[in-house]
């Protein structure tokens, strides 16, 4: 084959790969954009420019920019070098936005500090450590569970939320509007806690290759996850009782009294409890979704030699 029809083959393995991640982004982002016009915008895009004119730092990029600087940088780490310094910076570029991003979040909600043991544990990885992170979350982004976790985060950031962090809970429709939002990051966190299940395993030095975490029910895998100090935090950010009560239907708006009832048992929830086990839930969601984003930025910016100190870290 001559270097032309290499070059070809290439260039339609990029095309065909581009294409593909389109069509899941606007899946992700359930909204009506059309392939071609997404492409157009990724190819315009120039990923060096931005790598040179703009080290990684905390810029706001538009929702088409930071899907064209994420998709390049992929791109490099599947036909380039993955483990070049040019192919790693860029992973360590497109993942800063969200990163950036989710550490501000988590800071406006107060929920910070629940996630910072997990994210010292993440930190404290070795390089052997984060390749076996690296592998599953590469895995776990293309896999039908990944997609879920995305799209239903999309869907509630979106949708229920409407581009809000928080819902005060003071109505019946802000009410049931928080039922809708609590429900939608139970499934998130019912799909997406399996990732929390390598991590332990990681962490305490066994390799997770080969494990199905999928399978087990949440009841299983929360009983678990509770067993490591750092991680418990994180899955008691969804109120058990809640959960168990939305998911059978017991959980009953009463607006006359201003609160929510469990008719399985009479527990009762005020507005405001509720809407702080609401918030606590939100954050959850929010890291469970973005874990993936953290990991490759961890792995990626220890192999580049770009590995920040604890002091200065991003997150």
């Amino acid at each position: 084959m001559t270097d032309d029809h290499g070059e070809d083959s290439l260039f339609d393995r990029i095309e065909d790969l581009r294409r593909e991640e389109i069509r899941r982004w606007i899946n992700i982002r359930q909204t009506d954009a059309d392939v071609d016009g997404v492409l157009e915008e990724v190819e315009s895009f120039d990923l060096m420019k931005e790598l040179v004119d703009s080290p990684p730092s905390p810029k706001e990029y538009s929702p088409a920019e930071e899907f064209a600087l994420i998709i390049k940088s992929f791109e490099h780490s599947l036909f380039d070098d993955r483990d070049s310094k040019a192919a790693l910076l860029t992973l360590v570029a497109s993942s800063y936005p969200v990163l950036r991003k989710l550490h501000y979040y988590l800071q406006s909600i107060n929920e910070y500090s629940r996630y910072k043991p997990f994210i010292d544990v993440l930190y404290s990885y070795n390089e052997r450590q984060l390749d076996q992170a690296y592998e599953f979350h590469f895995e776990f982004r293309n896999s039908k569970h990944g997609l879920a976790v995305q799209q239903n985060h999309r869907y509630l950031a979106n949708e229920v939320l409407e581009g809000d962090t928080v819902i005060e809970i003071g109505d019946p429709q802000s009410a049931n509007k928080g039922v809708d939002a609590f429900r939608k990051c139970m499934e998130i966190c019912d799909t997406g806690f399996a990732q929390y299940m390598v991590h332990k395993q990681i962490s305490e030095g066994t390799d997770p290759s080969g494990k199905n975490f999928q399978s087990m029910n949440f009841g299983a895998v929360r009983n678990q996850l509770r067993e490591h100090s750092a991680i418990r935090p994180i899955v008691e950010a969804i109120d058990k009782d809640l959960r168990n009560a939305i998911s059978h239907g017991d959980l009953i708006v009463n607006v006359i009294d201003g609160c929510f009832e469990i008719s399985e048992d009479d527990q009762v929830y005020s507005f405001s409890e509720f809407e702080q086990a609401l918030t606590k839930a939100l954050g959850a969601a929010r890291f469970t979704t973005s874990l993936g984003n953290v990991v490759l930025y961890l792995q990626a910016a220890e192999k580049s030699g770009f590995r920040v100190e604890l002091d200065d870290r991003i997150l």
